[in-house]
């Protein structure tokens, strides 16, 4: 089916809205990992300078793991939108292009597999860290650790 000129026309401005969405749906869940990082971080170092003279429940050490279970689960919402317009996409370009072995979805397609891959492992890392980090300051506050930094004297 051969496709009119304002077809094509409304397929190539589609295609860059879409192309458009996806880059900036990619971006938020960057930008989800890295103020998970720097909120888990904020709230440790909180935790660790304030947490030890404070009466504070076990569940408050697992908040910077609750927050980077909320940020990748937001994260992953935006980035299983983004694989459908992205399937989307190379559907358009095999449409549009003249050989539908060419076009950047259609050739990058693996390796943004390998990223989604080298994403979610930065998740379960940053989710683990956190968890580790939190359990190991809530033993710090409640005196359960062999050694207390706090006691040990330089000279």
């Amino acid at each position: 089916m051969e496709l009119t000129r304002d077809q094509i026309d409304f397929h190539l401005a589609e295609y860059a809205a879409l192309k458009a969405e996806a880059r900036d749906a990619a971006a938020t869940a960057a930008s989800h990992f890295r103020w998970s990082a720097v909120s888990s971080a904020a709230i440790l170092a909180w935790l660790a300078t304030q947490g030890a003279d404070l009466d504070i429940p076990t569940v408050v050490f697992l908040a910077p793991a609750g927050v980077t279970l909320l940020m990748a689960v937001l994260a992953t919402v935006r980035l299983v939108r983004t694989r459908a317009v992205r399937k989307y996409l190379v559907e358009l370009e095999s449409m549009l292009g003249r050989r539908p072995e060419l076009g950047w979805e259609a050739k990058f397609s693996r390796q943004k597999a390998m990223l989604a891959v080298l994403s979610a492992m930065g998740w379960v890392a940053l989710f683990g860290a956190d968890v580790y980090a939190g359990l190991t300051l809530e033993a710090y506050a409640a005196g359960d650790l062999p050694y207390d930094a706090r006691d040990a004297t330089t000279t």
